[in-house]
């Protein structure tokens, strides 16, 4: 975990890229120039970068360091791709040190596209460390229960559960179908959430009210901070040097989802269990999967990090022996990643996996692909998409 760091950052330092050099071609490249202006209270032995979607979110990046100038701004330049959508925040090397707005709170990422804007000018208002950090109101609506120190054996660690139980649980004596999801820090409530939430409270709310969704159970777990990683990655990387999916995709098998039937009214089978998660958490609900054939009836990948591994993914579909009935809902953006080429090559890795999935016998009864126009790599984005992944996850069997 990242116990000196606010929550609200703690994702920013997981994220990657969705698909690091994907280009098929070298991309024109251009000189962006940055100009920063920073407060007077920035101490005279400061180190300033820029840290975005083209540096892997690395706050100390030494690549994107800006040179202090005799008037006290700060000034780089640093070579992109015409078309890029780069977005990104002044640092002092770490997130304890990123910038604020003027009132102390959370700043948006800045955003620019390379091409239009050549020059960038940017008025660092406060420090981080500098202010008090704002508390954020929780968000949480319905019957949500914390299991602190849930024992991860396979990983050698513990975990903290985050479950939704349906309205009227204690007292209806039905039984439920079950979703599991990864990142539970994001989806409930925007007082944990690095970016906003998913909103899943709300959504399972009114999708239940409506009668166009079954209630249902949601057990989400939350993700290991500096480990996310290594546990959402079922192959080695050279930007996820150690690889840990398969354990973590085994202690959702034979150690939580035990617990959750043994302790919950649940319906266990494979057609009423369902896996969802977004980025690595989308690579990693698809490897379980197809390692568990008949435990998970249903899956939604988000924004699936197929790069992963030299796309390594695509070979595992290809070669999976998936359970007939496995239903599967695979969606991502096509403004993904802020190079365009990027964008593009992650819309393919999503359809080549797709493709390859069919060729196992998965029709489209049974597989939805879903490209999202101007959707980018974003919890709102995919918070979006829930709604109609569930809808389309939970129907009746054809």
């Amino acid at each position: 975990m990242f116990p000196i760091l606010p929550r609200r950052i703690i994702l920013l330092l997981c994220l990657l890229p969705l698909a690091p050099g994907a280009q098929a071609q070298l991309a024109p490249q251009v000189a962006v120039s940055f100009q920063v202006t920073v407060p007077a209270t920035t101490p005279a032995d400061a180190s300033l970068h820029v840290a975005g979607n083209m540096n892997g979110w690395n706050p100390g990046d030494p690549q994107w360091k800006l040179r202090r100038q005799p008037d006290g701004s700060w000034a780089g330049h640093f070579s992109l791709e015409v078309g890029y959508s780069l977005q990104f925040k002044i640092t002092r090397g770490s997130w304890e040190t990123v910038e604020k707005d003027a009132k102390g709170e959370e700043l948006p990422n800045r955003a620019v596209e390379v091409g239009q804007i050549m020059a960038v000018r940017v008025q660092v208002e406060r420090w981080r460390d500098q202010v008090l950090a704002p508390k954020v109101a929780p968000t949480v609506s319905g019957d949500l229960r914390l299991v602190e120190g849930f024992a991860m054996p396979q990983l050698g660690t513990t975990r903290t559960l985050r479950i939704l139980l349906p309205p009227g649980y204690e007292t209806s004596g039905r039984r439920y179908p079950v979703l599991y999801m990864h990142d539970a820090q994001n989806l409930f409530d925007a007082a944990t959430s690095f970016a906003g939430e998913w909103e899943v409270d709300e959504t399972l709310a009114k999708l239940s009210a409506s009668r166009a969704l079954q209630p249902m159970i949601v057990v989400g777990i939350d993700h290991g901070g500096k480990e996310r990683l290594a546990e959402y990655s079922p192959f080695r990387d050279e930007r996820i040097p150690t690889a840990k999916g398969d354990a973590y995709a085994d202690f959702l098998v034979k150690t939580l989802k035990p617990w959750v039937d043994r302790t919950f009214r649940t319906k266990p089978e494979a057609a009423h269990t369902a896996l969802a998660g977004s980025s690595l958490g989308g690579l990693i609900s698809l490897h379980a999967v197809l390692r568990h054939p008949g435990v998970f009836g249903k899956a939604a990948c988000f924004s699936s990090s197929f790069w992963v591994g030299g796309r390594q993914m695509l070979k595992e579909a290809a070669v999976a022996k998936p359970d007939p009935a496995l239903r599967l809902y695979l969606d991502i953006g096509d403004r993904e990643a802020g190079a365009p080429a990027d964008s593009r090559q992650a819309v393919q890795d999503t359809q080549d996996v797709a493709a390859a999935l069919r060729g196992l016998g998965l029709g489209p009864e049974l597989l939805r692909v879903v490209v999202a126009p101007g959707a980018r790599h974003t919890e709102s984005a995919w918070a979006a998409r829930f709604p109609a992944a569930l809808q389309w996850l939970f129907q009746p069997a054809p």
